[in-house]
């Protein structure tokens, strides 16, 4: 192969997760695979619970949505709560504020003992013209006959499309 310089013969692509996860949002098939951890993790979490009750009559039909907002607030957004500032959730476009005092708090440990990964792909490429282009290239070779040189293409016996049979 020295003579053409580098070829490359297997393509080989890194997709990552994205194969995979465009897959499940199309066809809403999951194709997370669970890992387990050697040993359990432990992690402080704050619980977010809604007043059900106050909610209800102050929000009506938008109360379990906004419950449902409240509880998915990270604990970078929950923190303004904490000195009496109103708490902000947006719930089907609209920006809707709570006072802290329709929501309790309740920190837990909680034990992790693994997590969902969606993997992530290797794409190997070993086309026909890959192949080809090998067995040619490994079939060609230059012969010198009464001075001149000729291009030669002799296949191994292997790989030959035909072989002649002689009958004598």
């Amino acid at each position: 192969m020295d003579r053409l310089g580098w070829i490359e013969i297997v393509g080989v692509a890194d997709r990552t997760d994205y194969d995979l996860k465009a897959h499940t949002s199309v066809s809403k098939v999951n194709l997370s695979v669970f890992v387990h951890y050697d040993q359990p993790v432990k992690r402080q979490k704050t619980i977010v619970k809604p007043d059900f009750k106050a909610l209800g009559p102050r929000f009506k039909a938008k109360a379990k949505a906004v419950g449902e907002a409240l509880k998915a607030l990270s604990a970078e957004e929950l923190k303004g709560s904490n000195m009496g500032e109103m708490l902000r959730v947006n719930v089907e476009g609209e920006t809707i504020e709570i006072e802290p005092t329709l929501v309790s708090f309740e920190n837990v440990v909680e034990e992790i003992r693994g997590e969902e990964v969606v993997p992530h792909v290797i794409e190997p490429s070993f086309g026909i013209d890959r192949i080809i282009y090998t067995v040619l290239d490994h079939s060609f070779y230059a012969d010198e006959v009464d001075g001149e040189t000729r291009a030669v293409l002799k296949f191994k016996s292997s790989v030959a499309p035909l072989r002649w049979q002689f009958c004598l």
